[in-house]
This record gives C-alpha cells, sequence and structure tokens, in this order.
C-alpha cells in the first residue's frame, strides 16, 4: 500500500450513543487534521454524525436501533449478551465488511470497536492497516488484573476461567457465524474471539487512562492507552441504552478509586439507591478523590492521543 500524508480513515462502532460518540469526536478531529473520514455505524446516528462534517454510511434503519434498546431482555443480565450478539453483532458482520470493502483505496486505515467484526475480517482479506479501540478495560483480559473476578481465585486458575467462558458463552453465540462467513471467504477458523482476535495486531487503543486502568504485563504488546475521549454536544437527553447500561468492571474499577460505589442489579431498588447516594454524598473522602481524579481528566490530551496513535499506523 503507498504511503499518502492524507489518509481515509474508516470508522465503524456498533451500539448506543456510550460507542458512538467517542468515534465521532475521533472522527471530526482527525478531519480537522485533514484526513477523510467515513463512519460506519447504526443508521439511527447519521444525524450525529453529518454534523460533525463527517461522510456517513449506515448499517440497518433507525427503526432497528430503537427496536433493539427497547428490549427489555437487552439488559437482562441473563440472556443480555445472547440478545446483543444475535440482534446486533452477528448481523453488522457481513454489511460492515461489504462496505469496508468496497470503500479501500491505497490510502485507507480500518479504525473499529473490536467487536465490529467485520472490520477484522477486511483487514485480514485485504491487508489494509487495521487499529481497533476498546472504550473499556475489560476488553483487555488480564490474570493479574480482574475486578470480577474473586481476589481468593489465583492467577494460573484465572486462565482456565476465562477458557471457560469463551467454550461455554462467548464461542457459543459468536464463533459459529463468524466462522461460516470467514470459510465463504477464504480465512481460517478463528476461537476464542475475546481472548486475541478482538485485538488488531497492529494498534489497540483504549480509551482510558492508565490511572483508571494500569497496562498488565498480559496485555497484548500492540496496546496503547489514549485516556477518555468525550464528544461536546452540550446537553441532551441520556440514550436509553446508555443509561440502561450496566458495566460492572467499570463501576467496580470506580469503587476502588474511592470515588463511588456500585449496586448490583438485584437489589437495584429506591430505598438501596438513597442509602448508597447520601453515604457518597455526604463523604469527605470521596469529596477529595472526586476532585483530585476531576483535575487529572483532560479531555483534549487523550483525542490527540487515540488520532496520533491513528495516524502513526496508516503513515
Amino acid at each position: 500500500m503507498t504511503t499518502h500524508s492524507r489518509l481515509h480513515v474508516l470508522l465503524s462502532t456498533i451500539g448506543s450513543a456510550g460507542d458512538v460518540n467517542p468515534f465521532v469526536a475521533i472522527g471530526r478531529e482527525l478531519k480537522r487534521r485533514g484526513h477523510q473520514v467515513t463512519l460506519v455505524t447504526s443508521a439511527y446516528f447519521e444525524p450525529l454524525a453529518r454534523s460533525a462534517g463527517l461522510d456517513f454510511v449506515g448499517l440497518g434503519n433507525p427503526e432497528d436501533y430503537k427496536k433493539t434498546v427497547d428490549d427489555p431482555d437487552l439488559w437482562d443480565p441473563k440472556v443480555g449478551f445472547r440478545v446483543f450478539a444475535r440482534r446486533v453483532v452477528i448481523p453488522a458482520v457481513r454489511p460492515l465488511y461489504e462496505i469496508l470493502s468496497e470503500n479501500l483505496s491505497s490510502n485507507a486505515i480500518l479504525v473499529a470497536q473490536g467487536q465490529t467484526f467485520g472490520a477484522h475480517l477486511a483487514h485480514e482479506k485485504y491487508g489494509v492497516p487495521f487499529v481497533t479501540i476498546h472504550l473499556q478495560p475489560a476488553a483487555f483480559r488480564s490474570i493479574h488484573d480482574a475486578p470480577l473476578m474473586p481476589g481468593w481465585i489465583p492467577p494460573s486458575l484465572r486462565s482456565a476461567l476465562y477458557a471457560v467462558l469463551d467454550y461455554l458463552v462467548l464461542d457459543r453465540e459468536l464463533a459459529s457465524d463468524v466462522n461460516a462467513f470467514r470459510s465463504q471467504l477464504g480465512l481460517p477458523k478463528v476461537h476464542r474471539i475475546f481472548a486475541s482476535w478482538v485485538h488488531s495486531p497492529l494498534k489497540s487503543i483504549g480509551l482510558f487512562p492508565n490511572w483508571f486502568a494500569p497496562p498488565q504485563p498480559d496485555w497484548p504488546t500492540q496496546t496503547e492507552l489514549a485516556g477518555f475521549v468525550f464528544l461536546d454536544e452540550g446537553p441532551r437527553p441520556l440514550d436509553p441504552a446508555l443509561a440502561a447500561f450496566d458495566q460492572p468492571d467499570n463501576a467496580a474499577r470506580v469503587q476502588r478509586l474511592g470515588v463511588g460505589l456500585s449496586i448490583r442489579p438485584d437489589p437495584y431498588i429506591p430505598r438501596t439507591v438513597v442509602g448508597v447516594l447520601h453515604t457518597l454524598l455526604n463523604s469527605h473522602d470521596v469529596l477529595t478523590k472526586c476532585r483530585f481524579y476531576a483535575d487529572a481528566i483532560h479531555p483534549d490530551t487523550g483525542l490527540a492521543a487515540a488520532c496520533n496513535a491513528i495516524e502513526a499506523v496508516g503513515r
């Protein structure tokens, strides 16, 4: 592939506003730097992308998005992953691959959320430069720092637990469909999708700072932490999917920093919430730590670092 000073950055992501907004912010900054930027995501977000000056190709239609985020099963811890896999991840694989394939050029670079598998396939098929972006530390598996695993479980057993999770849940829902399409493309099968394949072999960017989740020795060597990235749109109603989203790994890390407390879904009732809020609002230690970490958050720094890393891979 020839080197160009101006890149065609093909951004792709799936999910709610919380997943899309950082990509819009990155796209807007890359366009400001003189690159051509195309965002591929749910058609629901076309107005947002166009308002940021980005080229846009939609997946599905706005009604698909609304039906999915309004489905109560999506937010049920017992069946939520299956619903997400069946209604969001798998249906996007082939259309995304085809859209990216049709828009490739000699100066193209793919920048995608880890679970946008169509981008992984386009990278493997055509050899185009590829960067994965992960919004949560949970995307980077570690036997050393795993907030959701009980502390008494030794690191040697944590590897086995990840393997069981892959076999019984993650690969069971995703691998057969992904591998069926890979076979049509002449690509070999993949297993344990979320172990390593979910990361680009060239660069995997974490959109969080190292004080939120320090890099671990068993993270992919191509990992780079940029910092938090925000899209400043001004006041707007909270997206229903974002409002309902439960990210237990992030919750555990916030609690570990001393800036918040977490409540499991089952006891999430008004009386419990009021009690926890009262504790937080009346804690001098929480206030002090919140002020400390607020001063440590520099949105422009995270955005610049992410865009610098993308440009370095593209060139």
